[in-house]
């Protein structure tokens, strides 16, 4: 009878328990199992370390080479489908694909899609690679790599933590300001908002602003200067006077050259100027002076006439006259 001849399993050759098909005459592993590099000199499988690829029928290499692409470090399976990416690049799991993320809005750790930054997050940009925040929206301040809303009179671009509105185009005049651009929207009173630039400009002369819009004029007919928050005058044009907040205009012999009280004229005049006082017109009697602007009693056997004394004359002799 011949010798026997037993025959011995692939996986008790050097290809070990991942060796699927071997040579007959001396069992160096000819096909390892998935995921598993075969050597083809010493005819052994070694395991494919991450970012590595093999379908046991050669060496392990690189997953770039295989559906993910040159940014797929894991590809385990047997279609070659990248199970991670690289760390900025989103996994497409149906796929099996890589994407880059569209830095500054993504990111992703390479496990899952690219995910926007504003997600949950209300950030604006984001390191593409861990996702933490690089700048929140407008209206957030950025503390720490997290974004906290602003709270009542601060603001921030986004940038940095939230400010106080005095920081703002407004100044420290500034009281409430737009949450994220700083825009002063209402002012000390006294100083009304600039429409163009947000600015606290101070309320001058006959102009006043409660804080929320920009200075006005008084309502108030000739008056020159008002309360600034209220509007309410305070001085009036000269020939006028401030009674109850309104401008009253001087009449007869009164003048106001201050704007505050109408005073009298020169003593026996009729009508004066009512911004200096000089005299227009005197009584019935008195005459004119042209220098002085005074009025002079007639005398004598004369008599007055409009801004003059005159001499009376009469058919019949007389010493006097009526003035």
């Amino acid at each position: 009878l011949g010798q026997s001849v037993i025959c011995t399993p692939c996986s008790a050759g050097v290809g070990g328990s991942n060796c699927l098909t071997c040579q007959v005459e001396n069992g160096h592993c000819t096909l390892c199992a998935f995921g598993y590099g075969l050597n083809s000199t010493s005819g052994s499988c070694n395991y494919c370390t991450n970012g590595e690829k093999s379908d046991g029928s050669g060496p392990c290499t690189n997953c770039g080479n295989g559906i993910g692409g040159p940014y797929c470090l894991v590809c385990p399976g047997a279609d070659r489908k990248c199970t991670k990416c690289t760390v900025g690049y989103g996994l497409n799991n149906v796929v099996g694909n890589c994407t880059q993320c569209q830095s500054p809005s993504s990111w992703s750790d390479g496990t899952s899609q690219c995910t926007s930054c504003t997600i949950g997050y209300n950030c604006q940009s984001c390191n593409s690679r861990s996702g933490e925040c690089l700048k929140c929206v407008p209206g957030y301040g950025f503390v720490r790599g997290l974004c906290r809303p602003c709270s009542s009179n601060t603001w921030s671009d986004g940038s940095s933590s939230c400010l106080p509105c005095s920081s703002g185009s407004g100044g420290t005049l500034c009281q409430s300001c737009n949450i994220s651009s700083g825009w002063c929207t209402l002012c000390e009173s006294g100083y009304g908002v600039s429409g163009s630039s947000g600015e606290c400009l101070q309320c001058i002369g006959n102009t006043f602003s409660n804080g929320s819009l920009p200075c006005v004029l008084s309502s108030t007919p000739n008056c020159i200067s008002c309360n600034h928050s209220t509007g309410e005058c305070l001085q009036c044009k000269p020939g006028f006077e401030l009674i109850s907040f309104e401008c009253i205009e001087c009449t007869g012999n009164t003048f106001s050259s201050d704007g505050l009280n109408c005073t009298a004229g020169v003593p026996d005049c009729q009508l004066c100027n009512h911004v200096d006082g000089s005299c227009l017109i005197c009584d019935a009697g008195f005459e004119l002076s042209a220098i002085t602007s005074s009025c002079s009693e007639c005398i004598g056997n004369s008599w007055s006439s409009p801004g003059s004394c005159l001499l009376y004359t009469s058919p019949s002799p007389r010493d006097y006259c009526a003035h």
